[in-house]
């Protein structure tokens, strides 16, 4: 055997194991995201971290979610408005109106879990 026939079989061996090793890595990383929501509750905590102390900018960043993604954060709620707003599993963060009025609402959603009298059933 020549070297140049050795190296081309390492250099094939090589290549076919990194492939393998690719689409193992990829794959595992499709199936567990279709599969696992502890990594769209990690996602949820990361986004409620980054504004942190930004109230007001978290409430304008919530205010962008559908009731799904509102739903896997700690720092939103989905209200009876059907909209997304800053709060937790006591309510809303800004629970006034303009005028400074409180703003009472019929129920809301913290985490896929209805609070208030009036949740539906």
């Amino acid at each position: 055997m020549s070297v140049k026939y050795i190296l081309k079989y390492l250099i094939g061996l090589y290549l076919f194991f990194s492939l393998l090793y690719f689409l193992q890595t990829s794959f595992n990383k499709t199936e567990g995201f279709s599969d696992d929501m502890s990594d769209i509750l990690d996602k949820g905590d990361a986004f409620c971290k980054n504004y942190q102390g930004s109230s007001n900018i978290l409430e304008e960043k919530c205010g962008l979610m559908n009731k799904t993604n509102c739903n896997a954060t700690s720092c939103c709620i989905w209200t009876s408005g059907d909209k997304c707003v800053a709060g937790d599993a006591n309510g809303a963060t800004f629970n006034t109106d303009t005028t400074g009025k409180t703003q009472q609402l019929e129920y809301y959603y913290f985490q896929d879990k209805c609070y208030g009298e009036n949740c539906p059933k």
